[in-house]
C-alpha cells in the first residue's frame, strides 16, 4: 500500500493539478483510481509537476509531439485525443501519424479518404486496420478528428512481414540504401542496446530464447526508425505520433532516431502511464534505475485498466516471434 507520507508528498507537490483532474472527467478505468499520482502531470525535464494547460502549450509549441499509450487503456486514448484537439485549437494543423497503420497501406488510406472523406471506418478498413490487434473503438475518435479538421493521416509503422524479414535476414531486407538513410547502419551504443533488449524480453514475458532477443530488438529498432522517418517527412508543418509508450521512450524509441537525424526539430515525448500499487515516486516511473536519464519528457498518470495477465499462457511460436510480438 502507498504510505500516508508518500501520498502527502505527491499531493503537496502538485496543487495545480486539481484542475487537470477535473478536466479529465471521470476515468473509464477504475483500478487504483485513488492513487495519489492519478491525474497528475510530471515534467521530467524540470523535475516538477506541471499543469494541463502547460502541457498543452508545450505540445502545441513542438514540431514533433509523440504521445504514448498502453494500448488497451481507454483513458490513454481519450487523453491523446484531447492533446491533439488542443493543438488544433492553437491554430496548428499537424499530421497525425499512427503506429496502428502500416506504411504499406498509405496509398490505400489516401484513396479511401478521397472517396469518402468523412467516413473513418471506411478509411481504416482501406488502411488494413487490424481489428484483432487493436480496438477500433479507442482509435476511431482520433481518426475522425483528423478527418474533421483536414489533418494528414499517416500510416507510420513497419509491417509485421517486413519486421519478420528483419528478424530473419537483417536490415538489408528493407531495401538498398534504406538502412543507411534511416540510421540503422550505425550500431546502438551499449546502453541503448541493453535497454531495447530488456524491453523486448519484458514484452515477451521473459520467454523468448536469448539467441532471438538481439534479432527481435533489431526489428523493434527498425519499427522506430520507420516511424521517425514518417514524422520527419511531415515535420515542417508539425506532426503527432500515436504509439505505444515503448516507442516514444527517449532512451530506446523513436526519439533516438529523431535526435540523430534532425536535432534541430523541437520534440516532446509524452508517456501516458498507468500507476502501480505502492509506487508513488514519479522518478520510479520515468527513470527506474538510479542515474538514468528520464524515459519521457513528460509523464501523465492514469488509473490501470482491468485486464487478465498478458503473460498467462504466452509462449512464442518457433520462427514466428516477430509475427506475434506484443507491441511496446
Amino acid at each position: 500500500m502507498i504510505s500516508r507520507r508518500g501520498a502527502l508528498r505527491a499531493l503537496a507537490l502538485a496543487p495545480a493539478l486539481v484542475a487537470f483532474r477535473g478536466r479529465a472527467a471521470s476515468w473509464t478505468s477504475v483500478e487504483l483510481a485513488d492513487h495519489p499520482l492519478v491525474g497528475t502531470v510530471w515534467d521530467a525535464r524540470a523535475g516538477r509537476f506541471m499543469t494541463r494547460a502547460a502541457l498543452e502549450a508545450a505540445g502545441a509549441g513542438s514540431d514533433l509531439l509523440l504521445i504514448g499509450e498502453t494500448h488497451d487503456n481507454p483513458d490513454h486514448h481519450r487523453l491523446q485525443l484531447e492533446l491533439i484537439e488542443a493543438i488544433v485549437r492553437a491554430g496548428r494543423r499537424p499530421a497525425v501519424a499512427m503506429e496502428q497503420f502500416d506504411r504499406d497501406h498509405q496509398a490505400a488510406l489516401d484513396r479511401a479518404r478521397a472517396e469518402r472523406p468523412g467516413d473513418a471506418r471506411y478509411i481504416a478498413d482501406a488502411g488494413q486496420f487490424d481489428q484483432r490487434g487493436w480496438q477500433w473503438l479507442f482509435y476511431e475518435p482520433i481518426v475522425a478528428l483528423a478527418l474533421r479538421h483536414g489533418l494528414p493521416l499517416v500510416a507510420a509503422n513497419l509491417s509485421r512481414s517486413d519486421a519478420f524479414a528483419v528478424v530473419e535476414r537483417g536490415y538489408d531486407t528493407l531495401g538498398e540504401g534504406v538502412p543507411g538513410r534511416l540510421g540503422l547502419a550505425q550500431q546502438f551504443g551499449a546502453a541503448e542496446a541493453a535497454a531495447i533488449e530488456a524491453a523486448v524480453r519484458d514484452g515477451h514475458c521473459g520467454k523468448l530464447p536469448e539467441r532471438v532477443v538481439p534479432r527481435m530488438a533489431a526489428a523493434q529498432r527498425a519499427r522506430d526508425a520507420v516511424m521517425a522517418d514518417a514524422l520527419l517527412a511531415r515535420a515542417a508543418a508539425g506532426a503527432v505520433l500515436i504509439a505505444g509508450n515503448g516507442h516514444v521512450r527517449r532512451d530506446l524509441g523513436v526519439p533516438l532516431h529523431l535526435a540523430a537525424r534532425a536535432p534541430q526539430r523541437g520534440l516532446l515525448a509524452v508517456g501516458i502511464l498507468e500507476v502501480v500499487e505502492g509506487v508513488a515516486r514519479t522518478e520510479d516511473y520515468v527513470a527506474p534505475a538510479a542515474g538514468d536519464a528520464p524515459q519521457f519528457d513528460v509523464a501523465v498518470f492514469t488509473p490501470r485498466t482491468d485486464r487478465p495477465d498478458p503473460c498467462a499462457g504466452f509462449a512464442p511460436r518457433a520462427g514466428a516471434a516477430a509475427q506475434q510480438a506484443p507491441t511496446l
